[in-house]
């Protein structure tokens, strides 16, 4: 089974995989020693090239300082990212390392973890989509993500968040972060995919 969550849900405990579950990191550049504690392996070479990682940014940045709606789409669109990243899965030591997590995942969960919170452009879609096969089940953390994997394995992010207005916000686990104390749902969550305002007027974190 593939599963797809980012560093964020994973720090506030959004999601937390199983124990037997096995978690990859599919970014390019080192990891903070927080988000290390986080993961079980660092697989780079799943990850953009730094060619085209550096020529999305630069494109995304640009869009957005020019006011676009969706930079994101944009940079995505302008560099050309879906053709070239599977050109570089496509390279032979890319497709060992592909292999081997297939083989992996007919054993158990592996989630793969990176920074972006919604995957729409981002690249661990496409790489869940060419990880799955045959014998492999794919969940997107974009569909239904189940905060808990082992207590809230049927329930949705809505079923469970608080109203937009009763959130309670405190530190999380790692720097940076915050999780609503009443729900437990991470900051960036209640953000990304229930488009709530996560400081929404008249709560206070503590």
């Amino acid at each position: 089974m593939i599963r797809s969550t980012y560093f964020s849900a994973l720090a506030n405990g959004d999601v937390e995989p199983a124990s037997e579950s096995k978690v990859l990191a599919v970014v390019r550049r080192d990891l903070p020693d927080w988000a290390e504690g986080l993961v079980d392996r660092h697989v780079p070479t799943l990850a953009p090239p730094d060619d085209l990682r550096d020529s999305y940014k630069t494109v995304e940045e640009a869009a957005d300082r020019d006011g676009h709606v969706e930079p994101r789409r944009i940079a995505w669109e302008s560099v050309d990212f879906e053709d070239r990243y599977h050109e570089h899965l496509d390279t032979g030591p890319t497709q060992q390392v592909l292999e081997a997590v297939k083989q992996e995942a007919t054993q158990r969960a592996v989630w793969l973890v990176c920074w972006e919170g919604s995957e729409r452009w981002c690249h661990r879609r496409l790489l869940r989509q060419r990880l799955q096969d045959g014998r492999t089940e794919t969940l997107s953390t974009d569909v239904s993500l189940p905060p808990k994997e082992n207590t809230y394995p049927s329930h949705r992010i809505d079923e469970i968040a608080c109203h937009p207005t009763k959130h309670e916000f405190v530190g999380g686990p790692a720097p940076h972060t915050k999780v609503c104390d009443r729900c437990g749902l991470g900051s960036t969550t209640i953000s990304d995919f229930l488009d709530q305002d996560p400081t929404p007027s008249g709560v206070e974190g503590r």
